[in-house]
C-alpha cells in the first residue's frame, strides 16, 4: 500500500518536472 503511494506521488512529481520542461522550452 505504502508503495503505491510512493510509486503515484513519484509519477505525478515526473508529470510536473515534464511540463516546467515544456513550458521553458515554449519560451
Amino acid at each position: 500500500m505504502i508503495s503505491i503511494i510512493i510509486q503515484t506521488s513519484f509519477n505525478m512529481c515526473v508529470c510536473e518536472c515534464k511540463e516546467n520542461n515544456k513550458d521553458k522550452k515554449v519560451r
